[in-house]
């Protein structure tokens, strides 16, 4: 009996043994299995991408002419002052007023300019309190995101604004703008292009690469080696997720790579009507 059991107890250790072994093995063989999935995965989700952007580009021309009729309410700039408001001096109000004026009257050239005036730097010492100088640049935000896509260039040089408050509102203004339908990738690149060589809030730059993968492939591929050249050391840091997100490949990590990457991954004919950009007499 004795004897019995000692059997069952070595037959009990091989068959312990025999299955750890298995599992050990195969554990590798499904992770090599589940990472070539996830790149499978990747291609077939940037392909998805394309044909949902092509039906939306499609579906969504009659609602957007229709919504560009209606526009949003402009804000009423000097509702942003509320109690600092006795601090504003004639010359302060002077401007206010005028670029109150230009929104109204949907000047984008009169507002440009008027923010130019705001952003100097050192701020101009007409406008006295140094936080009126600041209430002023918020209203410069608000203005030039009014004009969606056609503010985003200006709203660049609000992204690194000392002021914290400035800087988010800055920063969700071009967000939204930047997700205008009428920019083509094109577009898109530029302006991001500029925005990663200010802009050093993390998420910020998560949010606003997001972007990049609704991009042709020359595009995005071009845009991330110009950031991996040129972004600031917060965006260069985000770039090996961003990469592989784009190209849905994990061993690409140099600019030689994501040349070589574009090499074999070329742009499709039809990527310049999906990536074009909508515009009105679509």
């Amino acid at each position: 009996m004795r004897n019995f059991n000692i059997k069952i107890f070595v037959v009990g250790i091989i068959c312990f043994c025999a299955v750890s072994a298995y599992f050990f093995f195969s554990g590798e063989d499904t992770s090599q299995e589940s990472q070539s999935e996830y790149r499978s995965y990747r291609k077939s989700d940037k392909k998805s991408t394309k044909f949902e952007r092509k039906n939306d580009k499609r579906n969504r021309s009659r609602v957007i002419k229709k919504a560009s009729r209606v526009r949003a309410e402009k804000p009423r700039l000097i509702a942003l002052f509320e109690d600092e408001e006795a601090k504003l001096n004639e010359f302060s109000r002077q401007v206010l007023a005028e670029l109150q004026a230009a929104l109204d009257a949907e000047d984008f050239n009169e507002v440009r300019r008027l923010v130019e005036k705001l952003l100097e730097r050192p701020p101009d010492p007409k406008f006295g309190d140094a936080g009126v100088a600041a209430l002023l640049r918020r209203s410069a935000v608000d203005a030039l995101g009014w004009f969606g896509a056609k503010g985003l260039p200006e709203l660049v040089g609000l992204l690194a604004d000392e002021n914290p408050e400035i800087a988010q509102a800055s920063l969700d203004q071009f967000n939204l703008a930047l997700e205008d339908i009428s920019l083509s990738d094109y577009e898109r690149a530029d302006i991001i292009s500029m925005a990663a060589k200010v802009l050093t809030d993390i998420d910020g730059l998560e949010m606003m690469f997001m972007e990049i993968n609704n991009m042709r492939h020359s595009v995005g591929a071009g845009l991330l080696v110009d950031i991996c050249l040129n972004g600031t050391e917060a965006a260069k840091s985000l770039m090996k997720d961003q990469i592989e997100f784009f190209t849905g490949e994990d061993n690409i990590v140099t600019v030689e790579d994501i040349e070589k990457w574009l090499a074999a991954n070329p742009d499709d004919p039809d990527d310049d009507d999906l990536y074009g950009g909508f515009k009105d007499d679509e």
